[in-house]
């Protein structure tokens, strides 16, 4: 009798095993998701905050360059001289080499805000990975943890009936007296089909 209590204390572990596998993984699965999400969310949060100064730097950058053109014009016109040829040419020099730090300081930025909603959607690829990965890990403890359950009843169950545990039955009144119908003894079959008392 312990041996069929044992086959079903078996079969039962291995689904609570499943049951728990399962559940540890979906757990771990939305840890990793609720993990990228943040880093995914923090990275985007970068980008914001570099074009935010980027916005700045380039304001500061413009009007350094008006302030530094008002500068050279009014040098130029405090010494007597005109806005034309070498006067002319240092200006526009100047109004060139402030254009481009601007550019390249903008262009710098844009890289690093690229760089950053890259990083954001590698963060939720990798947290999406990870859960799928969590899931099939856990799907595998599941059908292992079944598949020991389910070996472990059978093989309990082979022991109980080679015990004959099976053919024990507790309950004697299932048929009743067999004296009441006119069976008296026990019926034998032999192998030839016959019957002998």
């Amino acid at each position: 009798m312990l041996t069929i209590l044992s086959a079903g204390l078996s079969l039962a572990s291995g689904i609570m095993g499943a049951s728990s596998a399962r559940r540890q993984g979906r757990a771990k699965a939305k840890a990793a998701r609720n993990m990228a999400k943040y880093n995914a969310e923090v990275r985007e949060t970068e980008a914001e905050s570099i074009y935010n100064i980027m916005q700045m730097e380039q304001e500061r950058l413009y009007r350094e360059k008006r302030s530094g053109q008002a500068q050279v014009e009014s040098a130029i016109l405090k010494s007597g001289a005109t806005m034309t040829g070498t006067g002319l040419k240092v200006a526009i020099a100047n109004s060139a080499n402030k254009q481009r730090d601007i550019l390249i300081a903008r262009s710098n930025r844009l890289q690093q805000i690229q760089f950053k909603q890259q990083a954001a959607k590698g963060e939720r690829y990798k947290g999406e990975v990870q859960a799928e990965s969590a899931i099939a890990e856990a799907e595998a403890k599941a059908q292992a943890s079944l598949l020991s359950g389910f070996s472990g009843a059978i093989t309990s169950g082979i022991k109980a009936y080679s015990a004959g545990e099976f053919s024990q039955t507790k309950n004697t009144k299932v048929l009743g007296d067999l004296s009441d119908i006119g069976i008296i003894g026990d019926i034998n079959i032999d192998y030839s089909g016959g019957m002998y008392g």
